[in-house]
C-alpha cells in the first residue's frame, strides 16, 4: 500500500514507525466515529466500517482522530491495533466516575469557541486553555457572533496575549478566511466549546453547505441546545481535517499540571518571590508575601489568581481521587488473588484426598 495517500488524513512519520516491516496484511485507517459493536474509519480507498473482534469492549480504547490497524476476514474489517497517539485531549470522566473521557487525538491545533453574545467567559477559557496547553496542542481562541456584540474586539483583547484569537461572525465566509491558515491538507483540528456558540456553524462554512444540523438558543436563557450529539471527524474541502465534539456542559480537569505552568507562569513567578518558602499567600498579614502585594497594586488580576488556586484545588482532589481509586483497584486484586490461591488450596486437598481412597 502506498501510505503516502494516507498523508491528506493526517499520517505522519510517527504513525510509520508503528508499523512492522512485515505488517502487509493490516490495513492502516484513521478512525472518524466511534461505536458500541464497531467503528467508521477513512482509509487510502475511502470510507470503511471496521467491527472489534470477539465483542471486546475496543470502544473504551479508541477514539475519533486515532490511526488503526485492520485486518480483513472475508468481507469484513476487525480491529488488530490501535496505533499511539501522538498527542490528544482528554478530561475527567463526567460525574463520580474515576477515569479519563478522550475527546480527540492526533491534533495540530484545537480550535476554543466562545460566543460574543453573553457566552464569553475567561475562567471558563482558563479552563480550557489549561486542558489544551497541557496536551502540547497548539489552541486557537475564535470568538463566534461578533457581528452581534459592538464590542467584539475588546472581549478579544482580554483573550491572553500569548495565544492566537480571533472574532468573526461564523456564517461569513470572509471573515472565517482568516482560519484557514490552519485547515490545510494533512493538517488536523478540533472544535471546543459550549452548547450553541456556533461550532456547527462554523464547519458548515468551511464546507460550503450546510451539512450539519444547526438550531437556535432557547428564548429564555440564551443557552445553547445540542445539535451535536458525538464526536465526529470531518474532511474539508482546503484538505483539512476538523473533529466536531459535543458541546460540554461540564470540563473536569484531569491532570494537567503542565498546561497550568504555561498558563500561569507569571503567577507561579510571583510566588516564588515570596519571603518564606511555605508563604500560603493567604488573606491574613503574611510579611514579605509577593503574591498579595501583586493583588493590593493591580499587577495581578484577583479573578485570574481567584481561578488560578480554584483549579490547583481540583487537581489536588484529582491526585487524591486517583490514589485512593488505584489503591481500592490493588487491594481488591490482592484480595481475588487470595481467593483463587485458597480455592486452589483447597482443590488440591481435596484432589490428594480422592486419590488416597
Amino acid at each position: 500500500m502506498d501510505l503516502k495517500a494516507l498523508q491528506p488524513l493526517g499520517w505522519k512519520p510517527f504513525f510509520q514507525q508503528q508499523i512492522a516491516l512485515d505488517a502487509q496484511s493490516t490495513i492502516p485507517l484513521r478512525v472518524v466515529e466511534v461505536h458500541r459493536s464497531a467503528l467508521r474509519a477513512l482509509g487510502a480507498d475511502g470510507p470503511a466500517v471496521v467491527e472489534f473482534p470477539h465483542h471486546e469492549r475496543w470502544s473504551e480504547s479508541v477514539t475519533v482522530g486515532d490511526w488503526v490497524l485492520a485486518r480483513r476476514q472475508g468481507t469484513q474489517l476487525y480491529l488488530a491495533q490501535v496505533l499511539e497517539r501522538q498527542n490528544g485531549i482528554y478530561r475527567k470522566a463526567a460525574g463520580p466516575e474515576v477515569g479519563e473521557q478522550w475527546i480527540s487525538a492526533n491534533l495540530d491545533s484545537a480550535f476554543i469557541v466562545m460566543g460574543c453574545d453573553g457566552n464569553f467567559n475567561l475562567s471558563r477559557l482558563e479552563r480550557y486553555l489549561a486542558l489544551v496547553l497541557d496536551s502540547q496542542i497548539e489552541p486557537v481562541v475564535v470568538l463566534t457572533k461578533a457581528d452581534e456584540n459592538d464590542e467584539a474586539e475588546l472581549l478579544r483583547d482580554q483573550v491572553p496575549q500569548a495565544c492566537v484569537s480571533f472574532a468573526v461572525d461564523a456564517r461569513d465566509p470572509q471573515q472565517t478566511a482568516v482560519l484557514l491558515p490552519y485547515l490545510g491538507e494533512g493538517q488536523s483540528i478540533t472544535l471546543m466549546g459550549s452548547s450553541g456558540v456556533g461550532k456547527s456553524t462554523l464547519i458548515n462554512t468551511f464546507l460550503g453547505e450546510e451539512r450539519l444540523v444547526t438550531r437556535a438558543l432557547r428564548e429564555g436563557d440564551h443557552r445553547g441546545r445540542h445539535t451535536t450529539t458525538s464526536r465526529q471527524l470531518i474532511q474539508l474541502p482546503t484538505g483539512g481535517i476538523v473533529i466536531d465534539t459535543p458541546g460540554m456542559r461540564e470540563l473536569q480537569l484531569p491532570g494537567v499540571e503542565d498546561g497550568l505552568e504555561q498558563l500561569y507562569g507569571d503567577i507561579e513567578a510571583l510566588a516564588q518571590q515570596c519571603r518564606f518558602r511555605d508563604c500560603s499567600h493567604g488573606h491574613g498579614s503574611e510579611a514579605g508575601c509577593r503574591v498579595r502585594e501583586a493583588l493590593a497594586n493591580g499587577e495581578l488580576d484577583m479573578r485570574r489568581w481567584e481561578n488560578y488556586c480554584k483549579m490547583l484545588r481540583e487537581q489536588a482532589y484529582h491526585d487524591r481521587e486517583l490514589k485512593s481509586h488505584h489503591e481500592i483497584r490493588a487491594r481488591r486484586k490482592s484480595f481475588s488473588r487470595g481467593v483463587r490461591q485458597v480455592t486452589r488450596f483447597k482443590q488440591n486437598i481435596r484432589d490428594t484426598s480422592f486419590r488416597k481412597r
